[in-house]
């Protein structure tokens, strides 16, 4: 499998590990770079000075280690063509990235994954966000989207939350936030820390919560009340409509 990596500069190195202790190191060229990794699955890669990255796209191939993956990763724009089987953790995998558009999700194998922390934190790029993601297994989204001060919609519908825990300041400080959607696989029954949970999200408009139990949308009715805003439940919308 190739990688392509585009840069805007010649003075990033990737290295590509096929283990916790084996890699390559690959001097990237301003412009396009094709890299040969001679496995389709792999431990992890790390950028040297990463800010000259435009676009990576990995061709399907997979990686296993997703703590800080794209951390700060400040100038790529799109990430295509990830696989993630047998990943555990997602925590700060995109933290950082504030000029990120686009990723492509359609490889991305989340059954596994325990920690979304910080997985969007300061993606301040990001405008329309939709996960299809199996969270059946995640306990932490603290600061998830924290600080993704262009996002406008978040749609986590396919989101079951039955063993998450810990959602402290998860939309924190996305001020043009206008719509969140949930289902009724999103439960808040175990959830026990939501500080400041939308802190700073003065748009915020309407949570659609297309069936969720009337126990959970209470839960999110005081969780914003305790960040200053108030919801009331239309049942003609099926949605929580700020007041």
């Amino acid at each position: 499998m190739n990688i392509i990596v585009t840069t805007s500069t010649g003075s990033s190195t990737l290295k590509v590990y096929y283990s916790k202790s084996e890699f390559k190191s690959y001097r990237l060229v301003k412009g396009e770079n094709e890299i040969e990794v001679d496995a389709d699955s792999i431990y992890n890669v790390v950028a040297i000075n990463p800010t000259g990255i435009a676009s990576i796209d990995f061709n399907g191939l997979n990686v296993e280690y997703g703590y800080a993956l794209f951390k700060n990763w400040t100038k790529v724009k799109t990430i295509e063509g990830l696989a993630t089987e047998g990943m555990t953790t997602m925590k700060s995998m995109f933290s950082g990235c504030s000029n990120l558009e686009d990723i492509d999700f359609t490889l991305f194998d989340t059954s596994k994954v325990q920690s979304m922390k910080y997985m969007f934190y300061g993606c301040s790029s990001l405008k329309d966000i939709s996960l299809p993601f199996d969270t059946n297994n995640v306990y932490d989204m603290s600061y998830m989207f924290y600080s993704c001060r262009s996002a406008e919609n978040i749609d986590l519908f396919a989101f079951m939350t039955h063993k998450l825990c810990l959602a402290n300041a998860m939309f924190g400080k996305c001020p043009k936030l206008e719509t969140v959607a949930i289902s009724g696989d999103f439960d808040t029954y175990m959830l026990n820390k939501t500080d400041k949970m939308f802190a700073g999200d003065d748009s915020l408009k309407t949570i659609y919560c297309n069936g969720t139990e009337s126990n959970n949308y209470w839960r999110f009715q005081k969780v914003l009340a305790a960040d200053g805003y108030g919801f009331e439940y239309d049942s003609d919308e099926d949605a929580l409509i700020r007041v």
